[in-house]
């Protein structure tokens, strides 16, 4: 078993290497170890090796997708209370709450970051026990 990080860890999925990028350096900023993933696969890989304090995922990417991810996060016993923030700019971000929240579990939805956006800054602390 891996011993847990120096820093809380949030695991940043996104094939958008710009956003993944832009998101994690704002989580070390304020103290947090971003760990990254381009894609639902290699997201899935790292949060059963690294257990994160929380995973942050777009929808839309290739291999695995975010619903897809998101569902089967809820179904491995030691990954399921991971709390999981979905960010998408690219679907209705109305109908991506009702089929994420149908998945079960500690879900938000936020639009892609924004410079300047608060959401960055308190998104950790507001979701990490």
């Amino acid at each position: 078993m891996n011993n847990p990080p120096s820093r809380c860890a949030v695991l940043v999925v996104d094939d958008d290497e710009a956003v993944r990028q832009t998101v994690a350096d704002m989580l070390e900023l304020n103290g947090f170890e971003g760990l990254q993933a381009a894609d639902g696969h290699d997201g899935l890989t790292l949060a059963r090796r690294h257990r994160p304090a929380v995973i942050v995922t777009d929808l839309e990417m290739p291999r695995i997708d975010g619903f897809e991810l998101l569902r089967q996060i809820r179904a491995e016993e030691e990954l399921r209370t991971i709390p999981v923030i979905v960010v998408t700019a690219k679907v209705d971000r109305t109908a991506a709450r009702r089929i994420v929240e149908k998945l079960g579990g500690q879900v938000g939805v936020e639009s892609q970051p924004g410079q300047g956006s608060r959401f960055w800054f308190e998104l950790p602390r507001q979701v990490i026990p």
